[in-house]
């Protein structure tokens, strides 16, 4: 999660901001024999903001499109990073530290995705053929699955300074949560079997409780750490589901920075442990407006 940037242009009372981030790694070995191989990582990010506030509401929105490729020599070309993302929320306030909220979120990735294996498989999808031998498999097609939030209660300014740049908000209410898919598979292998397995993932639509956490921690003016997290619980399906998305960035220069990020992500209709995803890059950031 990444703080909003201070925002520049106003149309219509509306403050819009966007930022345009990439990162790019190369290593070529040539008569080099202390070990290695040939790398390749390219990773681009846009962010668009836009924001209405008056004296008593306020109407945050954002999307996020991140997408990013690695090719190790002797490999193609494959994703690392593939993300969209819509927020939307709408707060009321009742005092500055007190506000009602009810809030959106989308998010979804635009290429196909893939498990990719470093010795070939022979693989069972649910009940089609099997694959021979294979090095890779797609397990979800574009836009495929579609998660969606939607969110009603109530918020809390723990803390908040402008000074500072620091804030804590925490909020508590009523949530539903959905996802759409026609395509998605993840691995569900029976150790009996030679084989490994995939099965789908089935569609849901709950209705449950929810709390979210946010934070953003000025540590200096050249590094500042931000965290978002949100969990859900579903009466239908008696289950739980959670995203708490971390990101700390150090300024080099107005351009150049460092990004460390970790994400984790816990739904047990899709599988009944935590995922993580970590990440370091080196980013050169523009700010388009």
């Amino acid at each position: 999660e990444d703080k909003e940037p201070e925002y520049e242009m106003v149309i219509d009372n509306w403050k819009i901001a966007s930022v345009l981030t990439g990162g790019v790694h190369i290593s070529e070995y040539r008569d080099w024999h202390a070990g290695g191989a040939d790398t390749v990582a390219i990773n681009g990010r846009f962010d668009f903001w836009a924001v209405r506030e008056t004296e008593k509401h306020m109407w945050r929105n954002r999307v996020r499109l991140e997408y990013g490729v690695t090719r190790i020599e002797g490999e193609d070309y494959r994703s690392s990073t593939d993300v969209l993302q819509l927020d939307t929320r709408f707060e009321y306030k009742f005092n500055p530290s007190i506000f009602a909220y009810v809030r959106g979120y989308a998010a979804t990735h635009i290429g196909d995705q893939y498990d990719y294996f470093d010795d070939p498989v022979d693989i069972i999808f649910f009940d089609q053929p099997v694959e021979e031998q294979v090095k890779r498999t797609r397990v979800s097609k574009s836009f495929d699955p579609l998660n969606l939030e939607q969110g009603i209660g109530v918020g809390w300014v723990a803390y908040s300074s402008e000074e500072d740049q620091t804030s804590v908000i925490a909020m508590v209410g009523a949530g539903s949560r959905q996802m759409l898919s026609d395509s998605y598979f993840v691995e569900d292998d029976n150790p009996i079997t030679p084989q490994l397995e995939y099965q789908p993932v089935d569609e849901y639509n709950d209705i449950g409780a929810e709390g979210v956490l946010d934070m953003i921690w000025t540590i200096s003016n050249v590094a500042q750490f931000t965290s978002h997290g949100a969990g859900f619980y579903g009466f239908d399906n008696e289950r739980w589901s959670a995203r708490w998305e971390n990101a700390l960035d150090l300024k080099v220069t107005s351009y150049v920075g460092v990004k460390l990020s970790a994400e984790m992500l816990y739904d047990e209709a899709v599988v009944d442990s935590d995922q993580w995803k970590l990440g370091t890059m080196v980013t050169l950031s523009y700010r388009v407006f």
